[in-house]
């Protein structure tokens, strides 16, 4: 299962047990927000594999309606039966299907399983009801509070089934405070493509934020869902996954806004098609505007074009890693020992392109917007139309950043 980020961690975790959410330092203000429910809760023993997953959902399913080809595709699953399913072919190659369901998510079928193909004409995405309903049926087991703020649909896993009035009105408090913030982000973001001049499309499915409370319950979900491919789920703070198109944060993360913003920001890009899903489009890109959101986390006054006081030092420490390598490749971003570093040097450059290299940035995002699911590129493809669209070498670049950064964290602290 592919992630948009695995977050490691970088501070030791405290156990989740406290009874409202840690999100807000100030007072919000907002539109009205329909009052939280309550339903069901994810059990370790809820443990489904991915395919079985997607297939259930979709069971409800239709799909969006205004872009590209819809069809029905029926097929054999890992349990033998056959089943048929609803979506949009988003993209093809590596021989496989990338179908997109009606709730927004993508389902990953191998061509050699699909036995028919038939197409049709394309029913409607899920609506922001149809999708939290489905949330309060999937976790049956204990309670679940909900709540829609579009284009989110928030649920918050409680760690308990059983909890007085006094503290189910806490939690909703703090559920209510949370969508208020997505919906902040949402906005900072929207402003962020706008001055930038980047071309995106608007929101097609409802947004789909899950809380854990329960750590034990998050690293099942997050197992469930990854297979512990990239990360342990220990090691997971919050994650944004592709395939569900649901975002994933545990409480005891949440003392400040980084992970949350992080991810955050991973949503809104894919789901404004800034980029596609499984597309070639390097990672440094992708973790670069998200990181740029950052902040200090403690407020949602930061984005990308501001010099970040954590990433930008991290950056010019970084000599284990140069733009070269994230440019031509992934795999630095998932190694232990080069990550961080990695996630560095793709904050900056990012910041460089959208602070110096305006035109040319947004020259470069259309490039990646046009890329195709599941297709590849090679080191070489990526670099040449990197230095294409920018106008410089990669090592160009390098020389430039360090000055130009120094100087703009100068003036920050002043």
């Amino acid at each position: 299962m592919q992630l948009a980020r695995n977050v490691l961690k970088s501070r030791s975790r405290r156990r989740a047990g406290g009874v409202s959410l840690p999100v807000s330092r100030r007072s919000w203000s907002g539109r009205p927000i329909r009052r939280p429910r309550v339903a069901g809760r994810l059990t370790p023993a809820a443990r489904l594999a991915p395919i079985r997953w997607c297939v259930r959902l979709v069971a409800l399913a239709a799909i969006l309606p205004s872009i590209g080809f819809a069809d029905e595709f029926t097929f054999t699953n890992d349990a033998g039966d056959e089943v048929t399913v609803e979506g949009r072919l988003a993209g093809q190659g590596q021989g496989v299907f990338a179908v997109e369901l009606a709730d927004g998510g993508v389902l990953l079928l191998p061509e050699r399983a699909v036995t028919k193909r038939v197409e049709k004409e394309p029913p409607e995405a899920l609506t922001h009801e149809q999708v939290e309903k489905n949330l309060q049926e999937t976790f049956v087991d204990g309670r679940v509070l909900t709540i829609v703020e579009e284009p989110y649909v928030l649920a918050l896993v409680t760690a308990r089934k059983e909890f007085d009035e006094r503290t189910l009105r806490k939690k909703q408090a703090g559920l209510t405070k949370l969508a208020r913030l997505f919906v902040s982000l949402e906005t900072k973001f929207r402003s962020f493509v706008r001055t930038t001049r980047v071309p995106v499309k608007p929101v097609a499915f409802p947004l789909v934020v899950l809380v854990f409370e329960s750590d034990a319950n998050f690293e099942t979900y997050a197992r469930m869902v990854t297979g512990d491919k990239d990360l342990p789920a220990r090691n997971i703070a919050g994650f944004y996954d592709l395939r569900s198109n649901h975002l994933v944060l545990r409480v005891s993360e949440m003392d400040d806004y980084r992970t949350l913003i992080h991810e955050g920001v991973h949503q809104q890009v894919f789901n404004r098609r800034i980029i596609e899903k499984f597309s070639p489009v390097p990672v440094w890109f992708n973790e670069g505007i998200a990181t740029g959101f950052e902040g200090d986390g403690e407020t949602l006054r930061s984005d990308p074009k501001i010099p970040n006081e954590v990433y930008g030092p991290r950056a010019l420490l970084a000599r284990q890693v140069d733009f070269e390598d994230i440019v031509r490749g992934d795999g630095m971003f998932k190694s232990a020992a080069f990550a961080g570093p990695s996630y560095a040097r793709a904050w900056a450059l990012h910041w460089l392109l959208c602070t110096k290299y305006r035109a040319q940035y947004a020259k470069y995002v259309r490039l990646m917007s046009a890329k195709k699911s599941l297709a590849l590129d090679d080191a070489d493809t990526r670099q040449k139309e990197f230095e294409e669209t920018i106008g410089k070498s990669v090592e160009e670049l390098e020389r430039e950043y360090a000055n130009v950064l120094r100087l703009a964290l100068r003036r920050r602290k002043r």
